[in-house]
């Protein structure tokens, strides 16, 4: 500006769609940056104003596209994990990336397994931390932790694994007799669940009196009708150990996100929105976990039982144990199928 008396620029902001401007703090100079902004259509205007408070007209620009930065941030380095009595601090050093870091997140999974572990074949462990973490803690549990940062944009980065043997200072003995184990009948309840041994999945939406043509299918003729999106399978085993005790329980679950898709001209988004166009599975599209509910009664009478609770890895002082596992498809071309299903009770020695 060429005001002789200039005092400071006043700058705003809003989404197009928006009727509300944001201001920015004032300044002295010609620019100003705006940290951690989400992808859009965007309005700006900035005005000058002098030292008796007296403002200029807006010079207004419309409807600027901003774009989130479309390579995805840096895996997470020097990722540990130190046991906590039940717990478990996991460890890395902060990301590199601003995105990550200014608006981004940091999410975890797990899998019982110890090698060959991906987003896909693991299934959620804890809520996502702030990008700014460095830090968590998650349940100590057998298997490998999966560890990812996705930025300010919803783009995720490369996945980082530790493994645990779930040691601890104290030691354990199986109490109850062994795991209970619902593979691979996936005997119990189901609600909108289907055993199709030996793995358990969601159940589809469609009946089979209803398909006019097989030829003419393109799904899986299991996921005919479209997926459930929602289903719960509660556990045909139980514990019942005669006596209120102490106990730990520990979840195990073994589980691969699978498309239902079969043929590239099934898949009706445009291209540009496809995740990957080799059919690459990024594992969020579901996922599954165990909760479980105790009493102090007989659990063969009539016991008052508690809620139920997710079960990672817990402690319990309780008689009775039931449990059942949860199933989400958070894309209706997407199944989640569970092989592996078990709770196990242990009891310190």
């Amino acid at each position: 500006s060429q005001e002789g008396y200039l005092l400071d620029y006043i700058a705003e902001y809003k989404l197009a769609t928006d009727p509300v401007w944001l201001p920015l703090p004032s300044v002295t100079g010609t620019s100003i940056v705006i940290n951690d902004i989400a992808a859009g259509l965007y309005d700006f205007r900035v005005k000058t104003r002098n030292v008796l408070g007296v403002s200029s007209a807006y010079s207004t620009s419309l409807g600027l596209t901003v774009y989130g930065l479309g390579a995805p941030p840096a895996a997470l380095t020097n990722l540990g994990i130190q046991p906590l009595g039940n717990q478990a601090m996991l460890a890395w050093t902060q990301s590199t990336d601003l995105d990550v870091r200014e608006g981004g997140r940091i999410e975890f999974r797990h899998s019982a397994a110890l090698s060959g572990v991906t987003w896909a074949n693991a299934t959620s462990i804890r809520e996502a931390v702030s990008g700014q973490q460095s830090y968590a803690t998650v349940p100590l549990k057998i298997g490998t932790y999966v560890v990812r940062p996705v930025d300010s944009s919803g783009i995720a980065g490369p996945e980082t694994t530790v493994s645990s043997k779930q040691a601890s200072i104290n030691g354990f003995a199986s109490l109850g007799g062994s795991p209970v184990t619902e593979e691979i009948a996936f005997a119990g309840v189901h609600a909108n669940t289907v055993a199709s041994p030996p793995l358990l999945k969601l159940a589809n939406l469609g009946m089979w009196d209803d398909i006019a043509d097989l030829d003419l299918l393109t799904q899986n003729i299991d996921d005919f009708g479209g997926l459930q999106s929602s289903g719960t399978y509660t556990f045909a085993g139980s514990y019942d150990f005669g006596a209120v005790a102490r106990v730990r329980l520990t979840s195990k679950i073994a589980a691969m996100v699978t498309s239902t898709l079969n043929n590239i001209d099934d898949i009706a988004a445009n291209i540009d929105d496809w995740e990957s166009f080799d059919g690459n599975l990024s594992g969020g599209q579901a996922d599954a976990w165990v909760e479980f509910r105790q009493t102090d009664d007989n659990p063969v009478g009539s016991p008052s039982w508690t809620p139920w609770m997710r079960l990672d890895a817990a402690e319990a002082e309780c008689r009775g144990v039931q449990a059942r596992t949860q199933l989400r498809s958070f894309d209706a071309s997407y199944n989640i199928e569970i092989s592996t299903l078990q709770v196990a009770s242990e009891q310190r020695t």
